[in-house]
């Protein structure tokens, strides 16, 4: 067992030679239910703003990679099965996107220039564009310089760094939370 500590938290993660289904599982789970603590935090500090703004960000072509990326595809399998695609509109729905899990880092990333000129002080800009960065983080150099939403063969990942990153990216939710909640 190869243990990584993140913050005041220690995750162990079996090693193995070859990746096996069990270590892919891990990371889709793992990410999974990270991507839906971030989005609970993104949705409940900027769904307000979003739902009433009259000009939507979201096109589905950025969702393109929610369709073609494996590892999205699984985390969206397990954590939202039952959500449909619409060609003209995605995942977009009239109160934003419907897509629980599996949604492209950059979903995430973008926040508009209204929204950030809605927060009260640059802590929370800060806070906010750390917590909106935080899935990009967790998933780089999954395997060399890829991001493992980027990657068509899950079998060959960068398990040790994957899983600190992971990790960190909980700890560091975790403050972030704390952070937002107190401002």
């Amino acid at each position: 067992m190869v243990w990584f500590a993140a913050g005041k938290r220690r995750i162990g993660l079996n090693t193995i030679g070859k990746v096996a289904v069990n270590g892919i599982d891990f990371f889709v789970d793992t990410y999974g239910r990270l991507e839906k603590e971030v989005q609970d935090c993104m949705t409940q500090h900027c769904a307000g703003r979003c739902s009433r703004c009259a000009q939507r960000c979201c096109r589905p072509h950025f969702c393109r990679e929610a369709l073609e990326s494996p590892f999205l595809i699984q985390v969206r399998i397990r954590f939202a099965p039952e959500v449909p695609w619409y060609e003209d509109r995605g995942w977009l729905g009239a109160e934003g996107c419907r897509l629980s899990a599996g949604r492209p880092p950059v979903c995430y990333e973008f926040l508009c220039d209204p929204l950030i000129a809605g927060l009260g002080t640059s802590r929370q800009r800060k806070t906010l564009g750390r917590l909106a960065m935080l899935l990009t983080t967790a998933g780089k150099s999954a395997r060399g310089r890829r991001h493992l939403v980027e990657l068509s063969d899950l079998d060959r990942l960068n398990h040790e760094r994957l899983a600190r990153q992971l990790a960190q990216a909980r700890a560091e939710l975790g403050d972030l939370r704390q952070m937002l909640s107190d401002d």
